[in-house]
């Protein structure tokens, strides 16, 4: 029997260490991921700013040395009164016992505290230049932002138009304001992680083995903060299955009318709350475990450096300076993983806007397809799997009930079969017909009310004037169809190509008249659902704040 279990013992620690492997591979993927990320945003934040960055750290690096300066000082004295020495001003004919004389220990302590006072001044300074930066970077990616979404969708940016398409540009926003504020934490935490350093080293100097103790507790620390930075990243999720159950349950109680008694509990807003609060609750409970790591490797420090000196082994100046770089070091040491929570915490929105722009920038990057008269174009594939496909030059009718930009994204797949480039659709405003229109469009999205008010050869005159590619004539009602000398006729619906026919057939006609049944249904239907309160787009986005 042992023999017949073997095999099946041996499968399961076969799937065991593969999905061990397959966890460090995910892992080791995200990390690499979360990096790049972070590097993207590091780079383009400093682009063009790398001097005033380096002006921060610069006013940074005074501070560690207006500290370093007052520790020292409070170290000499303490040695000086420990000799009993005589402190001797040659210049001044100035002589002082250090153990015995006041005014010496009040020099001292006022130098020692401008010192401290001058750090926090230029710590302040550095932290004014890193907020202006990431301001500046704020502005500047809502910026590209709106510049880039004015010309989405479009077939080269295809993360871009769906993030568009998908959500608007609430979440791309709220990427953008996380943009800056992530910036101003990395940049922030420079300066303390470069002091946490050079005190570390110090603290080896100093006293080696009682160094190697505190990294050994500060390393136990470190391993309790893990969980709780995974809590952080997890709650977004929390939070999106959150308030999609409190506005489904909010919508079906408006949708059942008008009630007299409400309900006594909404599972959906506890969840709602409990995700929302529960990021405050994950900070809580890390600045906890960072405050008592701290109180920790303070106190043992104190009560070996106190042992040490009682048995005569140490003396009070090592004791003074080693608990001072013990200050700088763990303030260092707390400030990488609270920068790291609180970007981690950004992390969601930060990719989003991420792959935003990124995605967008390839329209700069990418030459788009050029059509020339009687090429073949092919605007996209309709669900049968059928392409759509015409001549340049041609003048075809679109009738459709969708929005400006879900009219744009249905021709997201069109392409120049002879160069393989996709082809940009783009609109064509009233006042641009026959003028300027967008550069890089192929297809040329005219709406058929902007001509309504003009004669119909003068419509068609100005239509012709437009530079060489597929003029769409985007039509809401079926009755103006044709009017303009159109060839053929195409539906779409939802941001996606239906029946494509010539105009003037039996079958035009069944889709116009199929078209005109479905706008009656649309209209007589009414508004449904609840009032857009509930549905507007970023109604309960919350609103992070930079701690």
């Amino acid at each position: 029997m042992a023999t017949e279990a073997s095999p099946g013992r041996r499968g399961r620690l076969r799937d065991a260490v593969e999905r061990g492997l397959a966890y460090c591979r995910s892992a080791l993927r995200g990390g690499v991921n979360y990096a790049n990320n972070i590097a993207w945003v590091i780079a383009r934040g400093l682009d063009g700013r790398r001097l005033r960055a380096a002006v921060g750290v610069a006013c940074g690096q005074l501070s560690l040395g207006a500290q370093a300066g007052a520790l020292l000082l409070l170290y000499w004295y303490a040695d000086q009164a420990q000799a009993d020495a005589v402190v001797s001003l040659g210049p001044l004919g100035l002589e002082w016992r250090a153990r015995e004389d006041f005014r010496l220990l009040a020099c001292v302590v006022a130098a020692s505290g401008l010192g401290f006072v001058a750090a926090g001044g230029f710590l302040h300074g550095a932290q004014r230049v890193f907020i202006r930066i990431g301001e500046e970077e704020m502005a500047r990616r809502l910026r590209e932002m709106v510049r880039y979404a004015r010309r989405l969708p479009d077939p080269r940016a295809g993360a871009a138009s769906r993030i568009l398409l998908d959500g608007g540009l609430t979440a791309v926003t709220q990427g953008c304001r996380y943009v800056g504020q992530s910036l101003v934490t990395i940049l922030g935490a420079v300066t303390p992680v470069i002091g946490g350093v050079v005190a570390g080293v110090a603290l080896l100097v100093i006293d080696p083995v009682l160094t190697g103790m505190l990294l050994v507790v500060a390393a136990f620390w470190c391993l309790l903060l893990y969980p709780l930075m995974m809590r952080q990243v997890a709650i977004f999720d929390r939070m999106a299955r959150g308030k999609r159950a409190f506005k489904e349950e909010s919508q079906a109680l408006l949708r059942s009318g008008p009630a007299t008694r409400t309900p006594e509990t909404l599972n959906g807003a506890v969840e709602f709350a409990r995700a929302m609060i529960g990021r405050r609750r994950v900070m809580n409970d890390i600045s906890l475990v960072l405050q008592t790591g701290t109180a920790v490797c303070a106190t043992v420090a104190a009560l070996y450096l106190a042992a040490r000196i009682i048995d005569g082994n140490d003396d009070w100046p090592k004791f003074i300076l080693y608990l001072g770089a013990l200050r700088v070091a763990l303030t260092g040491g707390s400030t990488a993983p609270r920068a790291f929570g609180t970007v981690s915490r950004y992390y969601p929105r930060l990719v989003v806007c991420i792959q935003f722009l990124q995605s967008a920038a390839r329209m700069d990057e990418e030459p788009s397809g050029r059509v020339r008269g009687g090429e073949a174009v092919v605007l996209g594939s309709p669900a049968d799997g059928r392409e759509v496909q015409v001549r340049g030059g041609d003048l075809i009718a679109l009738v459709t009930r969708g929005a400006a930009d879900v009219v744009q994204a249905a021709f997201l797949q069109a392409r120049a079969p002879a160069s393989g480039r996709p082809l940009v659709a783009g609109w064509v405003g009233q006042d641009e017909v026959g003028g300027d229109v967008r550069a890089d469009a192929c297809i040329h999205l005219v709406d058929a009310g902007a001509l309504a008010s003009r004669e119909p050869a003068v419509a068609c005159r100005r239509l012709d004037s437009l530079p060489s590619g597929v003029t769409v004539l985007v039509h809401r009602e079926a009755a103006g169809v044709g009017t303009y000398g159109e060839s053929h006729l195409l539906v779409a619906e939802d941001g996606r190509l239906g029946a494509f026919v010539r105009l003037g057939t039996v079958e035009s006609g069944a889709a116009l008249e199929a078209f005109s049944a479905g706008s009656e249904r649309a209209i007589g239907a009414g508004p449904a659902g609840p009032s857009p309160g509930i549905d507007a787009p970023g109604a309960y986005d919350e609103q992070e704040e930079d701690e």
